[in-house]
């Protein structure tokens, strides 16, 4: 089998973890909006994750891609002391994050216009100086070539910690309490993280290691400083609304301000295994490979993604219901307004940024793309209500794009169309809106939400693949692949 036979394998598995996540994730707020008294608590409990997924990442020093980028040349001992390194590293400033968030709780709470919140806050303070050094975890063991093992991980973790929630919630503990036992999970996880680490390693004799704490975070550090500033510039809406508009209406508006789990699952797995390949051609000087294996990806990846997202787009109202009941039918045009997303999804080009050393370009990137998105953000919330900040996230994502695409184009020396196949892109998206127009009657038929969708899909899939065949934008070695797969031959 081809190298990249086995790269498409490893991206197959872990996108089936992320499926597993993805998909508990959505039954967990499909849950919770039954379970919990209210939208205003419900708004509460999802406040609270908002704050700590935006600033997780700068606590964490990009120290995770700072694995994928050095590990590949590092032997077995100083991996050990790469490994050491990074967990006492992470630990500390894991440290910083809960006391921000145990002494900055009423601050917080204020600006969200929640003050309940705060309490919950401090509650949940000691979850980020445990789980920043677990989360090295899944990258160590990526790099090591163990992505079984990896998701095996991660999904056992998520799956433990969702029953938690789902039960406490039920029962009617109060947030507090849920997020407290949240943190000692998550000391239990960083005590099997640390364990898992160590016993990789134990019979290697520790080396010295050439490699500083300073290159490391010199590299690192732009690049976990482009992952907050991208996820804060990603979901500044979700501040804004909040502030702006109360926790009830945030509470719809974060239902529908989502990208489609199917999306975000075949994203994270392909740039799982495309990062430290794309790094392995920087460091043998082949940049021709990583414009040919990008061009290649963006295909695949695309084959999936545009016919998923129109496919949501033209059936979202069916969706939203089905899973959140007619409570939340507000949440519709901004679902359908994030499906624009997934087409950036699709254009990931700091991937290549970041794999090739070039962390400080995405840095000021992402830095234009926040201040530019929250301005327009509080322009637009005004004429326009919770409709004015997804609108807003959309415009700045795509002059990013346009700035990403110009930088890449000059670091590998290419005209920009190369980089961009917009042939291939718009022919596939004609595919899947030809398909999915094509299925529309069926919302006629009066089966139900859940009826409807399926039926649409289950003719909405075979009529697009179809297309694609004929038109020859699946090509064999797709059909190849995909057959593999459904055989389960590896």
């Amino acid at each position: 089998m081809s190298r990249g036979g086995r790269l498409a394998d490893k991206a197959l598995f872990i996108a089936v973890g992320s499926g597993i996540q993805s998909v508990g994730n959505a039954a967990i707020s499909i849950f919770l909006t039954r379970l919990f008294p209210d939208q205003e608590t419900f708004g509460s409990y999802r406040q609270v994750w908002l704050v700590f997924q935006t600033l997780l990442p700068l606590f964490l020093l990009g120290l995770p891609h700072a694995i994928y980028f050095f590990f590949g040349r590092l032997a077995d001992g100083e991996r050990r002391a790469f490994m050491s390194r990074a967990l006492w590293t992470i630990s500390a400033s894991g440290l910083l994050f809960s006391l921000g968030l145990f002494c900055g709780a009423e601050f917080i709470a204020r600006t969200l216009s929640s003050p309940s919140v705060a309490p919950v806050l401090r509650a949940f303070s000691l979850y980020p100086l445990f789980v920043g050094g677990s989360m090295l975890l899944f990258p160590f063991l990526v790099s090591s070539g163990r992505h079984e093992r990896a998701v095996l991980w991660n999904t056992g973790f998520f799956l433990v910690q969702s029953a938690l929630i789902v039960v406490m919630v039920w029962r009617s503990f109060s947030l507090e309490k849920l997020f407290a036992s949240l943190v000692v999970l998550a000391f239990l996880r960083l005590v099997g993280a640390v364990w898992e680490i160590w016993r990789a390693h134990r019979s290697a004799p520790y080396s010295r290691l050439d490699l500083t704490l300073r290159e490391t975070l010199s590299y690192s550090l732009p690049v976990g400083l482009s992952t907050v500033t991208t996820f804060l510039g990603q979901r500044i809406d979700r501040f804004v609304v909040s502030a702006a508009l109360g926790t009830e209406v945030f509470a719809v508006y974060s239902v529908g301000a989502v990208e489609f789990p199917i999306i975000t699952i075949l994203a994270m797995a392909a740039n799982t295994v495309m990062r430290p390949r794309i790094a392995e051609f920087h460091h043998g000087g082949e940049p021709g490979r990583i414009l040919s294996f990008w061009r290649e990806a963006f295909r695949k990846q695309a084959l999936v993604m545009v016919p998923s997202a129109v496919f949501l787009f033209l059936f979202a109202p069916e969706m939203i219901t089905w899973l959140y009941t007619s409570d939340y039918i507000g949440a519709v045009p901004v679902f359908q307004l994030y499906l624009g997303l997934a087409l950036f999804r699709n254009l990931n080009y700091p991937l290549i940024l970041t794999s090739t050393g070039s962390t400080r370009v995405v840095l000021l990137g992402t830095v234009a793309f926040l201040v530019f998105n929250l301005a327009l953000n509080l322009v637009l919330i005004g004429p326009m209500g919770q409709f004015g900040p997804p609108v807003a996230t959309l415009i700045a994502m795509g002059l990013l794009s346009v700035y990403y695409v110009a930088r890449v184009a000059t670091q590998l020396e290419v005209p920009w169309p190369r980089l961009v196949p917009l042939a291939t892109w718009f022919r596939i998206l004609m595919l899947a809106v030809v398909s999915g127009v094509a299925v529309l009657w069926v919302r006629r038929l009066g089966y139900g939400n859940f009826g409807t969708l399926a039926l649409a899909g289950v003719l909405f899939a075979p009529l697009y693949l179809v297309l694609a065949s004929l038109s020859r934008a699946l090509v064999a070695d797709d059909r190849r692949l995909i057959l593999g797969w459904l055989r389960l031959r590896r």
